[in-house]
């Protein structure tokens, strides 16, 4: 029996198109349907149906539009900061989910990952401070050099925000694009692929935002932390349940429950 077969994506050729906007396919070339590989271990995230949605195409035309504009949104018009965690964390690799909100929205901050930062950011973002301090007194280690988490996507933490890019100054501006909510089909079908596929897991929620995904995810496979937005805006960073985003061991639950030395968390 043949092998079903659809149009050829924009993923494939994506790091040689000069415009990645032009989702158009290369003549001659296709690839495996991704219903065939719903029971295939080589899944990877380019067999998302997301890829041949109307809501990916309806970001794209709005993205585009914003951009012709003239206004700003982060990381920026390039798929590769926009989609990094996908290409740093393959499927297969991926044994951490951070689930982020949207991405920093000042100038010169996100580079794609959730909560990470430009490796020459000189200051430090609150939330990520807080992060980086919770993992120094969890683990013991001292601080990172910078605030670039990439050592943590290349080691199987996926770094994702529920919404992939926002507008410039204007956070949680792109929660919905036209009146819809269309970022968030893309983190579900990722977050359903996890929970279903994989065996044994970690996901770290923190904050409202963040939890509310938790019911995606199959809690006799897989370990749920969660704890407050590491916000400073969330001056007590105690939630209204009584958790502690400090002394909430994130790190260490992960790596106990992974069977994973504590210098997978490690950064340089």
């Amino acid at each position: 029996m043949s092998k079903p077969k659809v149009e050829y994506k924009w993923w494939w050729n994506l790091n040689k198109k000069k415009n990645l906007w032009d989702p158009a396919p290369r003549k001659g070339r296709t690839i495996v349907d991704p219903a065939f590989h719903q029971h295939n271990k080589q899944f990877k995230w380019e067999y998302l149906n997301f890829w041949n949605s109307d809501e990916w195409q309806q970001i794209r035309d709005y993205l585009n539009e914003i951009s012709n504009q003239g206004r700003v949104f982060h990381p920026g018009l390039d798929y590769k900061k926009i989609f990094r965690p996908l290409f740093l964390t393959p499927f297969k690799d991926t044994r951490v989910v951070i689930l982020g909100q949207d991405p920093y929205y000042k100038k010169g901050l996100a580079d794609g990952l959730a909560f990470s930062v430009q490796p020459n950011t000189i200051k430090i973002p609150g939330s990520l401070s807080n992060i980086l301090r919770e993992y120094r007194d969890d683990l013991g280690y001292r601080n990172p050099r910078t605030g670039d988490l990439s050592h943590w996507a290349r080691r199987g933490v996926l770094l994702i925000n529920a919404i992939w890019t926002v507008e410039d100054e204007k956070p949680k501006s792109h929660y919905k694009i036209n009146g819809k909510q269309l970022w968030q089909e893309l983190t579900a079908e990722i977050l359903r692929k996890l929970s279903v596929r994989k065996e044994k897991m970690v996901f770290i929620l923190w904050g409202k935002a963040a939890q509310e995904w938790r019911y995606m995810i199959d809690e006799d496979k897989h370990l749920v932390l969660i704890g407050p937005h590491p916000s400073p805006r969330n001056f007590t960073l105690t939630s209204k349940d009584g958790l502690k985003f400090f002394g909430g061991q994130y790190f260490s639950k992960t790596c106990d429950f992974l069977d994973l030395p504590y210098s997978f968390w490690r950064l340089p």
